[in-house]
């Protein structure tokens, strides 16, 4: 799943619709820190203890594939 490796904000960009996701995940606060975006989908699933691959699912979800 390319999704797990994508920068946080690459895939924001990409889909902003996926905002919402990491929102619902980690709270709305996690953008507030300054290297979370910078991160991968994976690292930031490991620091918060998320599954990478069903957050994968669920924005793959959102997005719509």
């Amino acid at each position: 799943n390319r999704i797990r490796g994508t920068k946080v904000r690459t895939l924001i960009e990409k889909y902003p619709q996926v905002r919402s996701i990491f929102e619902k995940a980690f709270g709305a606060v996690c953008f507030s820190y300054p290297r979370f975006e910078k991160e991968e989908v994976n690292a930031v699933c490991s620091l918060y203890g998320a599954s990478p691959d069903e957050f994968a699912m669920e924005c793959l979800k959102v997005i719509g594939k």
